[in-house]
């Protein structure tokens, strides 16, 4: 039998049992609920790791009595501050203040960096780096456990608890803030995955959107470099974002996401610049992306970034066959490297804007020449069309050269004994219009560019119409009134010399590309076959026509001699064959063959005579007048023609009343006994 106070004794010790198994089972709950809610902060919470960051401080600080906790993340080169526990607003801000910084400058990183759990039971002992004691002092605790965060034997991070006695943490709490150690690895890692999924998904998502405008924009190359603005600034969570393209010796700007009117106009009024003034051309002419972390420390860089509003950048080269063909510019408010995700992010938008930039040369170029090819077959038919006549040709030689150079107006010109004459024009305005006719025909020599080009056989061309210095003010007044300021001429060449010039101008000024100067050279070769081909053509034409009059001629002589051979005598037939085979070589209406006996005219023949004036004819001789056409026959003129009887004063009253009509008069004298025929032939028009 046990005495009353051994019993009492052991009531005790069992409820000091009691209260600690009570407190250690509620530590434990307080632990597992503290894991439960980190847990479920970071279910609610894939993409951000930070309300878990600052669940895990505030359990810290709570579970293991400490006076304060931090977590700190390595990010690049530098460690961050992700979340703490405030003190005092004075601590915090000096908390604050201390971070970011390179990684280098905080000497706990190296204790920690190989998985060591480190503590600083007093944080004023001798062996405590003076940054701790400093911070330590400031926030006001004299004892800091450091637990680092390793993912896969790397550390990406550390947490540390402080506490306001000097002292050792239990091996417990060491534990404990191990296992929260843990959980924020598991934060970061699911928030990398989960953000590498989603970025990938965007990336091919905006992939596909730029490929879709490519698509969409063959011909244009301005669309994409506009959606790779938009795009690469939303994906990289940038401040802007600018394309530029390199020409000229000069960056050019080809898009921009803007900020605000005032900065936008900033940026636009830098642009274009000489490379020797742009750094990004020297930082990235090896095809490498470059960066600014901090523009404040870059005095090309400071004064646009004050006037955007931006503190870091990142340039990636647009690289063609081994050469920077532009520049994509992307821009942040906060200072810092931008990480290497979002550096290969921009280096796929570079990609496929040199992409674009190749698909729209190539569909452009196949456009130009499928045009030219069209235009030029389409003169080559205008040619074939029209053998006899080149104006047809030199009007679709100026509507073509027009249309594919772009231009504003056109004209074609030939050179007809040493002149220059206008050949073909496109329309302008009807001032502009009656300028140029009025400037035609123009001497070779000249001071206009289309004599210049005719004289020396080398084209030539005006960039701008208003401020080249040897311009004279009639040159600068036609340019005005037909409304352009460059223009382009090329010579039409036959043999080395030029027979003619074609000319277009543009309303820019500004030089005219090389494609544009060989296609008015195909141009010009293309008119140079169609007056050649015309030459050959009207030639031969005159030379059948010739052989056919002579052949004419040659049968109406072997026919009159037939008639004459068979006569006996009878001069009728002969001379009615005569006059029949006049009329029908000179297309005649009607006509008369007289012969003279010295002393009168008679009427030996007649063809389409109305009848009743045949007779009159035919019954007594004729008296003409002096100045009549028989007359001057007689006089000894071999040959004559009045070409409209109206304005003759001898044959006007009877032309009124009898129509419009021409005359011709021939005389044939008899070599025997020399009298004379005359022959007559008349048509009326």
């Amino acid at each position: 039998m046990t005495s009353p106070s051994n019993d009492a004794a052991g009531i005790d010790e069992l409820k000091r049992q009691l209260l600690s198994a009570a407190a250690e089972n509620a530590r434990l709950r307080d632990r597992q609920s503290a894991t439960a809610e980190i847990l479920r902060t970071i279910a609610a919470s894939p993409s951000d790791a930070r309300p878990v960051f600052a669940a895990i401080a505030s359990s810290s600080k709570r579970l293991l009595g400490g006076f304060s906790a931090t977590v700190l993340q390595f990010i690049g080169d530098e460690l961050h501050l992700v979340a703490f526990t405030p003190t005092s607003p004075e601590g915090d801000e000096g908390l604050k203040a201390s971070f970011p910084r390179r990684i280098e400058d905080f000497p706990t990183f190296a204790l920690v960096r190989g998985g060591e759990t480190i503590q600083f039971p007093d944080s004023e002992a001798a062996d405590v780096p003076e940054l701790n004691r400093d911070l330590a002092r400031l926030r006001g605790f004299r004892s800091v456990l450091f637990m680092p965060l390793m993912n896969r034997g790397t550390a990406v991070g550390m947490i540390s608890v402080t506490r306001t006695v000097t002292g050792a943490f239990a091996p417990d709490l060491v534990q404990l803030l191990q296992t929260f150690a843990d959980q924020a690895v598991i934060a970061i890692e699911n928030a990398r995955l989960f953000n590498a999924t989603r970025e990938t998904l965007e990336r091919q998502t905006a992939t596909a959107d730029i490929l879709k405008v490519m698509a969409a924009s063959p011909s244009d190359v301005q669309p994409v470099f506009d959606a790779i603005a938009a795009n690469a600034n939303r994906l990289i969570d940038g401040f802007s974002t600018a394309v530029l393209r390199y020409s000229d010796g000069a960056a050019h700007l080809a898009a921009f996401t803007p900020v605000d009117p005032e900065g936008d106009r900033v940026l636009q009024a830098s642009f274009p610049v000489p490379f020797a003034q742009f750094p990004a051309y020297q930082l990235t002419a090896n095809g490498e992306s470059a960066q600014v972390p901090d523009t404040e420390r870059e005095l090309a860089t400071r004064d646009i970034a004050r006037a955007r509003g931006f503190r870091s950048m990142l340039f990636t080269p647009l690289m063609s066959e081994g050469e920077a063909r532009g520049v994509i510019i992307a821009t942040r408010r906060t200072t810092g490297a931008f990480p290497e995700h979002h550096v290969r992010l921009l280096q796929t938008f570079a990609d496929q804007a040199v992409i674009a930039v190749k698909n729209v040369s190539l569909f452009n170029a196949t456009r130009e020449a499928l045009e030219r090819q069209t235009a030029t077959a389409d003169i080559l038919k205008v040619i074939a069309a029209s053998p006899a006549d080149v104006t047809p040709v030199f009007q679709a030689i100026s509507d073509s050269a027009k249309a594919l150079v772009g231009g504003h107006s056109s004209a074609v010109t030939r050179v007809v004994d040493g002149m220059l004459h206008l050949a073909a024009f496109t329309t302008d305005n009807e001032a502009g219009n009656a300028d140029l006719l009025s400037s035609f025909p123009a001497p070779l020599s000249a001071s206009g560019i289309h004599s210049r080009v005719a004289t020396s056989g080398k084209y030539a061309f005006r960039s701008d119409m208003q401020n080249e210095p040897d311009l004279t003010e009639a040159m600068r007044e036609l340019a005005r009134t037909r409304g352009y300021r460059s223009i382009l001429v090329i010579p039409m060449l036959r043999d080395g010399v030029a027979i003619g010039t074609i000319g277009v101008t543009r309303r820019e000024a500004g030089h005219f590309p090389d494609k544009a100067i060989s296609l008015l050279k195909t141009f010009a070769d293309q008119a140079v076959i169609a007056i050649e081909n015309t030459r050959l053509f009207n030639e031969v034409q005159d030379r059948t026509r010739e052989l056919t009059e002579s052949l004419e001629q040659q049968t109406a002589t072997s026919e009159v001699l037939s008639v004459i051979s068979r006569s006996n005598g009878d001069l009728r037939p002969v001379f009615e064959a005569m006059l029949g085979k006049a009329m029908q070589l000179c297309g005649a209406s009607f006509g008369v063959l007289n012969t003279y006996d010295g002393t009168q005219f008679h009427t030996a023949a007649t063809y389409g005579l109305p009848p009743a004036y045949e007779e009159f004819r035919r019954k007594a001789p004729l008296n003409y007048g002096p100045a009549t056409a028989p007359a001057r026959l007689l006089r000894g003129e071999p040959f004559v023609e009045i070409i409209d009887l109206l304005e003759s004063d001898v044959y006007r009253s009877e032309s009124r009343t009898a129509g419009r009509w021409s005359i011709s008069a021939a005389r044939a004298v008899c070599s025997r006994c020399r009298c004379s025929r005359t022959s007559a032939s008349s048509a009326t028009s």
